[in-house]
């Protein structure tokens, strides 16, 4: 009763991700104070104790004999770490989150970021957030970056099904760093006209490195005279962009 009781409390503060196969290996829950695991087939939730930040869930095994399943995690959390292969779906990230870095890393068969997941108001470091999630392929309008981050290095690097960068993942005035952003994404084709670079950025060092595919930068998409280093921003063949993109130099430059 109590564990119920709590969940209904707070149902404003739940993180929730679908998973696929018949087992979930264990993963990382940064706690502030104890958190429920459901693990989305009826079974007990698994109560992970606070504070802690290298607490792993156990290894959970389905026996009910279906393919998919949402795993919703309660209680006040400032982190987590997916498990690698079973996402395919970030539905919600709770409003206790503070760190997202290394969240979804190497998820290499999560396919969807909902609607309704939304990056938390106070969260400050995306770093390799969907480092090398092979399969995403868009990102949901509704995903847009808070002015609280200021770290989004490697943030969607490797992520080789994208194939446009939408303008409302534009970079807020609060972020410093988007090195490697967007590295090796291999099959990124444009940046949305309307995207933009916020007016604290000071390093975008290698931030399309290896997107041979990319052919349109927009004009909106101009660097800030604060940069300090934007040294292989576009590395490796871009010859293929479809014009001379000096506009995006900043005046200072």
């Amino acid at each position: 009763m109590y564990i119920l009781g709590f969940i209904k409390k707070k149902v404003t503060n739940v993180t929730k991700f679908k998973v696929s196969g018949n087992s979930v290996n264990g993963f990382n829950i940064k706690t502030v104070e104890d958190c429920y695991v459901d693990w989305g087939d009826n079974t007990e939730p698994q109560i992970m104790l606070g504070p802690n930040d290298t607490g792993n869930t156990q290894r959970h095994t389905y026996t009910d004999g279906l393919t998919e399943h949402i795993i919703s995690i309660t209680g006040n959390h400032k982190g987590l770490r997916l498990p690698r292969t079973a996402p395919i779906e970030l539905i919600s990230l709770s409003d206790t989150i503070t760190q997202l870095n290394d969240t979804c890393n190497d998820c290499s068969n999560l396919t969807i970021i909902a609607s309704t997941c939304i990056i938390p108001p106070n969260v400050q470091d995306c770093s390799f957030m969907f480092r090398n999630c092979t399969k995403l392929s868009e990102i949901s309008e509704n995903f847009i970056i808070p002015n609280s981050v200021t770290n989004c290095s490697y943030m969607f690097s490797g992520c080789s099904s994208l194939t446009s960068i939408p303008k409302h993942l534009s970079i807020p005035n609060s972020v410093t760093n988007c090195s490697q952003m967007f590295a090796d994404c291999s099959n990124l084709i444009e940046v949305e006209a309307g995207f933009t670079l916020g007016n604290s950025l000071v390093d975008c060092s290698s931030m399309f490195s290896y997107c041979s595919n990319l052919t349109t930068i927009p004009p909106s998409m101009k660097l800030p005279n604060c940069i300090q280093t934007c040294q292989n921003m576009f590395y490796y063949d871009f010859s293929q962009l479809s014009s001379d993109i000096s506009y995006i130099w900043p005046d200072e430059f």
